[in-house]
């Protein structure tokens, strides 16, 4: 035993002696004729008698530390006299030489640092129970792409950055790190320092161009990265949208040059080439290039995510090659608070919150206020929550069509979900949509729901279960029949409610979710690991996507 250290055994252990069970296998070994080697002698001096837990060792002091997963020369030294017990010459083994950080096998578990060693360490030490190995992790480190453009504090200004961090926040403990490559300013270093737990970012300090920025992102990372993470790490990199394709593949390229694990992860929230070809036309210079990237980076990944099937089955038709590493995980809700009481909700507020963009046609949802019928008309509200080109424009339609609305701005989450538990009756009509977290969060906190039948939107809800769909195409008179037959009726609008939120609680709870997220990440290391696809530009009959 080391200088300074002492056995710990368990209480009520038999006291059996710690080789007996070695004795034992290598008198085996003599009965059936073979002689034990000096390997098997090892292996059996390493394990305890039965009954016994695993040596450790404490020491004398406050200091504990666990014995190393491999034995000690002592303990070399007593598994070579055993060979004389059984036969064998003494003969005393060398001093085993510790492999260099190089020759180490590629592990895909966290390393921890000293201080939070030291931590785990005490603990065990304190409660008297020996060291357990910790719980295998998916990777030593997660690198989050954000979207082009995208920064945290522009999450923060929007009311996003609760919502969103809940899942990484979530996710941390399963990844050694956790590294946001962000578009923003110093600013996102102090906005990170506030976040539990706290990742590293790499952001754009100096004021490049977003094209240099994103040309130089894996050599940025790489050089953040470079005195904390080692050659044998696993690293997963993952985009917060397509649109973050371009810095992404270049951040994992930087990183599997150096000879780490790496899986690229192509996420996204939205079709985004469909949505800009829906927006600005098919043959639009910016739709193409969408198309272009989103392409490459589906090429390039070792495995896509996307929200709904529909997206997934839009990428498989211009890419068969990507049915076999492809899945479907839905956005989440946060359901940490309770679903909005139908008795504290009022009987006229009809609300709506996004970005005032003209895809999400707010325009037709005033009209269809204006066109609900007297006397109710005058007693309803429309409450209109965020930031666009078309703010200005509704303000003035509004107060042509005697509307009576009450326009806000972003406002933090929570708030948000308090305004949601408290209206009649949430309405979005947009032209199309990805997965909509707003829809879900309204259905989440039992508010009930009227949609427009269009992609993205009628796939979430069920028409006269768990809320309202109608075709835009009847024009507002249609939408505002709708809208009168809900606030109308108390008796519907709290079923459909209470609908909505079991369906929205059960179905895109943030644990649900999670685990979704970390069965892709897994399965995008070992699809890394398996195939390596080459580095290469995409050819360009793969990039030509119509």
């Amino acid at each position: 035993m080391p200088r300074g250290f002492r056995r710990v055994v368990p209480r009520g252990a038999p006291p059996r002696h710690h080789f007996a069970a070695e004795s034992a296998r290598c008198a085996r070994a003599r009965a059936s004729g073979g002689r034990p080697g000096e390997a098997q002698v090892l292996r059996a001096s390493r394990r305890a008698a039965p009954g016994q837990a695993p040596l450790v060792l404490r020491s004398a002091g406050r200091r504990s530390v666990p014995a190393r997963s491999r034995p000690s020369q002592r303990l070399r030294d007593r598994a070579a006299r055993c060979r004389g017990r059984c036969g064998l010459p003494f003969i005393r083994p060398p001093a085993e030489r510790r492999p260099s950080a190089s020759e180490r096998p590629q592990r895909h578990h966290m390393v921890r640092s000293a201080p939070e060693e030291q931590h785990m360490i005490n603990s065990w030490a304190e409660t008297g129970v020996e060291r357990q190995a910790p719980h295998p992790l998916v990777a030593d480190l997660l690198v989050l792409v954000f979207s082009r453009g995208v920064s945290l504090r522009e999450w923060r200004d929007s009311g996003l950055l609760e919502r969103e961090w809940a899942l990484y926040e979530r996710l941390a403990p399963s990844f050694g790190r956790v590294v946001l490559f962000t578009h923003g300013g110093m600013e996102d270093l102090a906005i990170a320092r506030e976040l539990r737990p706290p990742p590293t970012v790499v952001c754009n300090e100096t004021g490049l161009t977003r094209e240099e920025f994103e040309r130089r992102a894996g050599e940025l990372v790489r050089d953040q990265l470079a005195s904390t993470l080692g050659r044998s790490a696993a690293v997963i990199v993952k985009t917060n949208q397509f649109s973050a394709g371009r810095a992404a593949i270049g951040i994992a390229d930087a990183l599997r040059n150096d000879g780490r694990t790496v899986a690229l992860v192509a996420r996204g929230g939205y079709p985004w080439g469909d949505n800009r070809e829906r927006t600005l036309g098919p043959d639009a210079p910016e739709a193409k290039l969408a198309r272009r990237e989103e392409a490459a980076l589906c090429h390039r990944a070792d495995f896509i995510v996307g929200t709904t099937q529909r997206m997934i089955d839009d990428l498989r038709r211009h890419d068969p090659r990507i049915e076999q590493r492809a899945a479907v995980i839905p956005n989440y809700v946060l359901t940490d608070g309770p679903a909005g009481m139908f008795a504290e909700r009022s009987n006229s507020e009809i609300l709506f919150a996004g970005r005032l963009e003209l895809e999400k046609r707010v325009d037709l949802l005033v009209r269809a206020v204006a066109a609900l019928p007297e006397p109710g008309r005058s007693t309803v509200t429309l409450s209109i929550i965020g930031e666009g080109d078309q703010r200005s424009m509704l303000e003035g339609l509004t107060r042509d069509l005697d509307v009576r609305a009450d326009f806000a701005s972003r406002m933090p989450h929570r708030e948000l979900l308090a305004r949601m538990r408290r209206c009649a009756v949430y309405a979005q009509l947009s032209a199309f949509e990805g997965h909509p977290k707003t829809v879900l969060e309204a259905m989440a906190t039992g508010c009930c729901v009227l949609v427009a039948d269009a992609p993205g939107l009628g796939d979430v809800i069920e028409h006269g279960v768990t809320g309202i769909t109608i075709g835009a195409e009847g024009g507002p008179q249609r939408i505002a029949e709708a809208l009168a037959s809900l606030l109308n009726d108390a008796k519907l609008r709290a079923r459909l409610g209470e609908a909505a939120a079991a369906h929205a609680r059960t179905c895109f709870s943030l644990d649900r979710i999670c685990s979704l997220e970390l069965a892709a990440c897994r399965r995008a290391l070992a699809q890394s690991s398996g195939a390596k696809r080459a580095a290469s530009t995409v050819p360009a009959a793969h990039c030509s996507m119509s």
